[in-house]
């Protein structure tokens, strides 16, 4: 990227790195998985998108402020060193594990198998993919809505929009720890549950506010919320996963969250073109609501008290 010439040329490269990255996510799910008990699952994979948050705070202002000093190539420069830094701590440090192998019929493939297995038992999927569906709109809404209200309706600057998005990050990366903690002691709903509620709260609270106490306070919350989830959905869906076909269902797991993000994103700007941010931020909050009548009615606790510590 730091020698792309055209937008074309760059495009193309953000394909083929879109694909590492999704490797490379899918990868570290499925390690987590295998590699870490069920009774530490939680903590583990909690702490793994704790990183990932704190990065994700990071990565930002560091890059700006490359960007800044030294010209807009250079971060990039500076990410490909970082990555390069990673594939030789994985090749040094991380353990090679055999997996699970698996044998199929005649004619049979992988894909087929598992999409075989997932519609032989929908109960056990549809609700924890339809919830999971529902939670993670809301978490890729929330990137989106808080700048948009914060500026549109509210009437903030954007440096105000950038300190309070600041500070609802900084909650949000705060709580991994406890998230993890939840998981592995009580059950992963109960992390599960109040995240949902806690974080579509917030996303109405946000489509109704237009002052500025209001807003910090629907910006908190949905930090508090998303904060509380840190993990939950990876490791749910680590619990639920078939072990025979583990990674072939973590790529359908990542297609739900990707499909979640995208869709969020397409109808928070459709809503509010056709209506208003209003609009958008209590649709998706009510998506949010019904996510969590999925969670708490129609999707078992994971841990089972053999599991528990």
């Amino acid at each position: 990227m730091a020698f792309a010439e055209s937008v074309q040329e760059a495009f193309a490269i953000c394909v083929f790195t879109g694909i590492g990255s999704m490797i490379f996510n899918i990868a570290c799910h499925g390690y987590l998985a295998e590699s870490v008990a069920v009774q530490n699952r939680g903590k583990a994979i909690a702490t793994y998108g704790g990183v990932g948050r704190i990065g994700l705070l990071i990565g930002p202002a560091l890059g700006g402020w490359l960007g800044a000093s030294a010209g807009l190539r250079v971060p990039f420069l500076f990410c490909g060193i970082a990555e390069a830094a990673t594939f030789i701590l994985v090749v040094l440090f991380v353990a090679g594990g055999q997996g699970r192998k698996v044998s199929y019929e005649a004619g049979g493939n992988k894909a087929n198998t598992l999409l075989k297995h997932i519609r032989s038992n929908p109960g056990s999927y549809l609700p924890v993919a339809g919830g999971a569906f529902l939670f993670q709109s809301m978490r890729s809404a929330r990137a989106l809505l808080i700048p948009l209200i914060g500026v549109d309706t509210v009437g903030l600057d954007v440096d105000e929009v950038g300190y309070i998005l600041s500070i609802s990050n900084a909650m949000d990366s705060s709580l991994f720890l406890f998230a993890g903690f939840l998981m592995d002691k009580f059950g992963r709903k109960t992390a599960i549950l109040p995240s949902v509620l806690i974080l579509a709260i917030g996303i109405a609270l946000l489509g109704m506010v237009d002052g500025y106490s209001g807003f910090i306070i629907a910006a908190l919350l949905v930090g508090l919320g998303n904060g509380i989830g840190s993990g939950t959905m990876l490791t749910l869906s680590a619990d639920i996963a078939p072990p025979q076909f583990r990674g072939e269902f973590f790529g359908y797991w990542r297609v739900v969250s990707e499909g979640a993000r995208l869709g969020s994103h397409g109808i928070v700007g459709g809503v509010a073109s056709l209506f208003s941010l209003t609009a958008a931020a209590l649709l998706i909050a009510t998506g949010g609501f019904v996510g969590f009548l999925l969670f708490a009615f129609c999707v078992r606790e994971t841990l089972t008290r053999s599991g528990r510590t």
